[in-house]
């Protein structure tokens, strides 16, 4: 299997959830923000790298099955608090906010 099968695979998957991944940006921008610049240029190539988006995904997806077409207004704040404070890798910062050690 090719590369592009498996982009256009996973792109079909992620296709119900394209509106509210994008939304998921500009929280994740929202919450980085900083009045310091290199946190900010850091945010900025968080977000661009597009990377650590397997948990939030999963989140919108079943928040999205299990909604039956009903708005979920905390869907993305919980998808942003999901990934951001994810004991094992530090969340989409690389901080450690919780008291486990590094793997």
């Amino acid at each position: 299997m090719t590369s592009t099968v498996k982009t256009n695979e996973l792109s079909q998957i992620l296709a119900p959830i394209a509106l509210d991944f994008k939304a998921l940006d500009g929280v994740i921008r929202l919450r980085l923000a900083s009045k310091v610049a290199l946190i900010d240029q850091i945010s900025g190539y968080i977000i661009q790298a597009g990377g650590k988006r397997v948990r939030p995904a999963l989140l919108l997806l079943v928040a999205k099955a299990l909604a039956n077409g009903k708005e979920t207004p905390h869907t993305l704040e919980m998808a942003w608090q999901r990934n951001s404070t994810h004991p094992r890798d530090g969340g989409c910062c690389g901080i450690y906010t919780h008291s486990h050690p590094p793997p």
